[in-house]
């Protein structure tokens, strides 16, 4: 008999924030797979789901560079598939963990297109996690959307007319990943008025996190990748 998939979003970095359903299958399942930018960097998701479970899985480590090169990526994508399927084809439940949730900019979502490919009767379940999103707004204590307001969350993009696009067509965005991207984005918010709407936040979540409402000390410092931004247009109240 065939294993199970599980997809388990493991949060944003405190290990109390995984659902209570998370916890109780990291305990039950014995394979868990997760997914590294560099050969022998450690996983955060890992390091996440350990300081919620104390338990040996057996481990697979799926190797995914950060590339935006389909070629190379499409060679990964297969190599790991084919790991999972391994596991499942041996009648075990896996869980692929992933930071925040397996259905926002996660990298579960291609692994299960190219495990249908092989496995015709892929029995898979998604357990949401909390988004870097909600837990900036918990702890900048600021809300997302509020009535009919629109809310927009894009990948950390360095397209100056889309950036644009997306300050003047909604009334809050969250930028993802604004490491490397926000010396771009900060001079459009100069330029609209919006420096004093927005707030920064890094490894939220994490014992480490920087959160900053003064986006001119945030572009002083070196910036994480695990960081976003959340423009409000209204203002925060």
């Amino acid at each position: 008999m065939q294993g199970k998939l599980y997809g388990i979003g493991v949060g944003p970095g405190d290990p109390e924030l995984l659902t209570l359903k998370a916890v109780r299958i990291l305990k039950k399942i014995d394979y868990l797979c997760y997914p590294i930018s560099q050969p022998g960097k450690p996983s955060i998701a890992l390091e996440i789901a350990a300081g919620a479970v104390k338990k040996n899985w057996c481990v697979a480590e799926l190797y995914l560079p950060m590339t935006r090169d389909d070629s190379v990526l499409e060679g990964h994508w297969q190599e790991a598939a084919l790991k999972i399927s391994d596991i499942l084809r041996s009648g075990q439940d896996c869980a692929f963990i992933t930071l925040g949730d397996p259905s926002l900019y996660s990298t579960f979502v291609y692994l299960v297109r190219k495990l249908k490919v092989i496995l015709a009767e892929l029995e898979v379940e998604i357990v949401p996690g909390i988004s870097s999103p909600n837990i900036l707004a918990a702890q900048a204590q600021v809300s997302l959307a509020e009535g009919e307001e629109s809310f927009l969350i894009i990948p950390g993009i360095s397209d100056l007319d889309k950036i644009g696009q997306a300050l003047d067509s909604f009334d809050n965005i969250i930028f993802l990943k604004v490491g490397r991207t926000f010396s771009e984005i900060y001079p459009i918010l100069q330029e609209k008025g919006l420096e004093e709407k927005a707030v920064f936040g890094e490894r939220c979540g994490f014992s480490d996190e920087y959160l900053s409402f003064n986006l001119q000390d945030v572009a002083q410092r070196q910036r994480d990748y695990l960081s976003l931004l959340f423009v409000k247009k209204g203002g925060f109240k």
